[in-house]
């Protein structure tokens, strides 16, 4: 059993996807709340109900567009659609209705700030706390992540290490759980390590958040 790379199959994964889904979903969100243009509740409404489909109801027609396009047995698919992500962005419109100064990034503009830079230097620092928190479901739910891979990814080396836990099966007579407490440990280490990292942002945002009248 490929453990190893199938680890660092899921890593690259789920950091490469998290981070995408982080910035752009920020970005996104960012919009909404310092901006005003044509088509805005528009473009909410349609975020809105993107969140109430079911993400099943599109597998075939995705797979197909991944065909299609030459991107199967490829990480790719795996990766870029976490660039729109509606849970994300309205999770950050949230944190952004609650936390967002506009009198902050108004003061860098007239500084001569671009508004790339602006969001960069000025926006994405302020939102720690929520990186973190969205950064530790992001990485769960795509490290979690069986039917994706499983339906995209067809060549064992690049399997996923759920793909690969799921073929530690035992067989009628036999048990070889010394696989199966490996598997199982590999599976919860990586995710602890996230939370252990991020978990301190979490606190330093409830500590903030309840300092303040």
């Amino acid at each position: 059993m490929p453990l190893v790379s199938a680890f660092f199959n899921s890593v690259l994964i789920s950091f490469c996807s998290t981070a995408l889904s982080l910035y752009f979903s920020t970005l996104t969100a960012y919009s909404f709340v310092a901006y005003r243009y044509k088509g805005q509740k528009v473009i909410w409404s349609i975020i809105l109900i993107l969140m109430m489909i079911p993400g099943q109801l599109s597998m075939i027609g995705f797979y197909k567009l991944v065909v299609d396009l030459g991107m199967y047995d490829t990480y790719w698919p795996l990766i870029i659609p976490a660039i729109a992500g509606p849970g994300a962005v309205f999770f950050f419109k949230q944190y952004f209705d609650a936390n967002f100064s506009k009198e902050m990034v108004e003061a860098a503009r007239i500084d001569g700030s671009s508004e790339f830079r602006t969001f960069n230097l000025v926006v994405l620092p302020t939102l720690a706390p929520a990186l973190a928190t969205n950064a530790i479901f992001g990485i769960v739910s795509s490290w979690n992540n069986y039917m994706g891979p499983l339906m995209l990814i067809s060549s064992t080396e690049k399997y996923t290490f759920p793909m690969i836990s799921q073929l530690i099966k035992t067989d009628r007579y036999s048990t070889d759980l010394g696989a199966m407490a490996l598997a199982v440990f590999l599976t919860i280490l990586p995710l602890l390590i996230v939370y252990a990292c991020f978990s301190r942002f979490i606190i330093r945002g409830v500590a903030i958040g309840g300092g303040k009248e």
